[in-house]
């Protein structure tokens, strides 16, 4: 028969007043152990995940909140670059240069995923590859957008040197000025407000200041009428050359004859409500080759 091992435990009192002695079996002592250390493992690491997990919670609270930042930045400045693409080819427009192309603006973007993420863990990787793929393209975007609106305007700087006449003879500034009066009806089919049935609108209403509000020349070019004429009142038109001409009705005064040289922006009349008029506004059109064309297509400045 094999002999037992056992292992030998002295209690000592506090007083010193004597011992006890335990006897353990040695296999049964070492098991206990390894039940205690295995519990205090299992509690730490249980601790351990618990302020682990809080940690990644606050981190990806963190995280979302700068992810949400980032995008609103981003949201801001594109939208910035896709007014200066809008301004961009309204004056292409205007200068009778081509516009560029969507397909040639947005070609070239979007690139490879960054190699940083390969030292991740897989679960948070697969979430910031997205959104560091999406920025990525992003930036990439409208850098490249960027750059090329650069380049399109020195195009249009250049052209605008050397056809500065043609375009001045473009009507591409408002009738008035935006701070003295706002749009009242615009080019296209409207209810006439004598007839009170469908009819042509062949131009644009702004309204303003009787007698005060001052009617500026939309580009240069020569007075070809300035006169009482029937319906429209008091009534300029102006030939601007290369198959424009511009027409202001209703006008209270007018301050140019016949064959005036005029430049853009100069003081032609005041707003009035002579003619066939329902109130003081003035009446613009815009023709080109003598039919009448819309000319919100032709402003530079939008605003009214």
């Amino acid at each position: 028969m094999r002999n037992s091992v056992y292992m030998k435990f002295l209690y000592i009192k506090d007083n010193n007043s004597g011992f006890k002695e335990y006897n353990f079996s040695k296999t049964l002592t070492i098991f206990t152990l390894l039940v205690f250390a295995g519990a205090f493992v299992f509690i730490g690491f249980g601790i351990s995940k618990m302020l682990s997990g809080n940690k990644v919670d606050s981190l990806s609270e963190e995280y979302s909140k700068s992810i949400s930042d980032a995008n609103i930045n981003i949201e801001n400045i594109e939208e910035q670059i896709q007014k200066l693409v809008k301004r961009d080819n309204l004056l292409r427009s205007l200068i009778g240069l081509p516009e560029i192309p969507d397909d040639v603006r947005t070609m070239g973007t979007g690139g490879e995923s960054n190699p940083l993420l390969n030292y991740l863990d897989d679960s948070l990787r697969d979430g910031l590859n997205k959104d560091l793929d999406y920025f990525i393209n992003k930036v990439s975007y409208l850098g490249k957008i960027s750059r090329l609106q650069k380049i399109s305007y020195s195009d249009i700087s250049d052209y605008i040197d050397q056809n500065l006449n043609k375009i001045l003879r473009i009507p591409a500034i408002h009738p008035i000025p935006i701070s003295e009066g706002e749009k009242t009806s615009g080019f296209g089919m409207r209810r006439d407000p004598y007839t009170n049935r469908n009819k042509m609108h062949e131009g644009q209403d702004f309204n303003g200041t009787w007698a005060k509000t001052p009617i500026l020349a939309t580009a240069n070019g020569t007075v070809k009428k300035s006169k009482r004429y029937g319906t429209y009142g008091n009534y300029i038109e102006i030939d601007h050359g290369n198959g424009f001409s511009t027409v202001y009705a209703h006008l209270h005064r007018r301050y140019v004859k016949k064959g005036d040289k005029i430049v853009r922006g100069q003081k032609i009349g005041t707003l009035g409500n002579t003619g066939k008029s329902t109130g003081p506004h003035l009446h613009y059109e815009v023709k080109k080759y003598g039919k009448p064309v819309n000319p919100e297509d032709y402003f530079f400045d939008n605003s009214l």
